[in-house]
């Protein structure tokens, strides 16, 4: 019976131990693109994540407890999580009521800005990106205005040609419509220095040994727990045995 107390005791003692040691949730209720683009972003900079699936298309993603705080400043960075894509018949389902003309073409710049951003997003070593356009929603004159548009561009320091990406994206939104001057678009080109991140998360881990400590210690006590508990077994076992032997003696006289 002691023994049976002594390894109910090893298990509550260990329980706390497992609990420790996993990782805690960064995020949670992320579509597959969004989780895939934060664990892409986390690798990158050096960071292991892990994805659980939640059930209906949901995912969440949790790091270790030390780079908990790397990892909220990283997404902070990147904007991260994006928002999910803007699709045409989301906009306009079939079954909505009519709305007014006006309505309608001010939900369909707003679409056309939210494509745009998407597709610069797509461009290696581009963090964020705006765009903006300015559309006559309803003009009163004869003459109708000239559109505009404006990006915001936000790229990793050092990974791409200032003046080519400016080019670029400014060809790209003059190209998406069929009346844009190239002189009406504004292009703002922000350079972040995302390396620093690399830097920050090294100097973490290097003036933190008892990271490092702590994971040979719990491993250390969870081999001895485990060895502990395999003795008691065996101990019960032997001596269960032992005395069904001696039981079986004794049936003999």
């Amino acid at each position: 019976m002691n023994m049976r107390y002594l390894l109910l005791a090893l298990l509550c003692f260990l329980l706390p131990l497992l609990s420790g040691c996993k990782d805690q949730s960064l995020l949670t209720n992320l579509d597959q693109r969004q989780a895939t683009e934060i664990q892409a972003v986390l690798q990158k900079h050096q960071i292991t994540s892990t994805r659980k699936a939640l059930g209906k298309g949901l995912f969440d993603i949790s790091v270790k407890k030390e780079d908990m705080g790397i990892a909220i400043q990283i997404l902070e960075e990147y904007q991260l999580p994006t928002l999910s894509r803007i699709e045409v018949t989301q906009l306009f389902p079939s079954d909505a009521l009519v709305s007014s003309p006006q309505a309608e073409k001010a939900r369909l710049i707003s679409a056309i800005e939210q494509r745009l951003e998407q597709s610069l997003l797509t461009i290696d070593h581009i963090i964020d990106a705006r765009v903006h356009v300015s559309y006559p929603i309803s003009p009163t004159e004869r003459i109708i205005p000239t559109p505009h548009a404006s990006a915001l561009v936000f790229y990793e320091e050092g990974m791409l040609d200032n003046d080519q990406l400016g080019e670029d994206v400014k060809a790209f939104i003059h190209n998406s419509f069929n009346d844009m001057d190239e002189n009406n678009i504004t292009v703002l080109l922000y350079p972040r220095n995302i390396n620093k991140f690399n830097i920050i998360n090294n100097q973490i881990h290097q003036n933190n040994p008892d990271t490092f400590f702590s994971s040979w210690l719990f491993i250390s006590l969870l081999l001895v727990i485990i060895v502990v508990i395999i003795t008691t077994l065996l101990i019960i076992y032997r001596r269960k045995k032992a005395q069904r032997e001696e039981n079986n003696d004794k049936s003999d006289f």
